[in-house]
């Protein structure tokens, strides 16, 4: 054989292996964790969950008088359907009641299948949340200057 052509089965056999390692290793990650999603995922899904949360109690309590609260409380609006829209998106990627291993290893392809849809999701989410920060802390530099002047 030609060492050229040598090296390059060597090199896809590397590939390969490195490949299953890493699908076996998903498989596992998946079986064994009490909700039968990958731990990134499953982290993803606790965060949109307490934001979800946050946001609908946000606009609950919130009454929009000024331009700011008004925008805050259509961005935490935004907020709480993306947040709802990752959950939606990560449950179709969680091991049913059957924990099977090819039922893991299909969670393990539809994860990595929907890999960049669900890290543009986690994206969006974290530029809605620096955009609220903002909003609240323009809201409470008003509140704070109306207190002082009020004094």
């Amino acid at each position: 054989m030609d060492p050229l052509a040598a090296i390059g089965v060597a090199g896809n056999i590397i590939t390969f292996i490195d490949f299953s390692y890493k699908i076996f290793k998903g498989i596992d990650e998946v079986l064994t964790t009490a909700t039968g999603m990958t731990q990134a995922n499953e982290n993803l899904s606790h965060l949109a969950k307490d934001f979800r949360s946050v946001t609908e109690d946000l606009v609950s309590d919130i009454i929009p008088r000024t331009e700011n609260e008004k925008q805050l409380c259509h961005l935490a609006t935004e907020c709480r359907t993306l947040a709802s829209r990752i959950i939606q998106v990560l449950e179709s990627l969680k091991l049913g009641d059957d924990k099977s291993a090819w039922q893991g290893m299909k969670v393990k392809f539809q994860s990595k299948k929907k890999e960049k849809e669900v890290e543009s999701l986690e994206r969006q989410l974290k530029g809605y949340q620096s955009e609220l920060l903002i909003h609240l802390q323009v809201m409470f530099r008003y509140l704070r200057a109306t207190k002082s002047v009020g004094l």
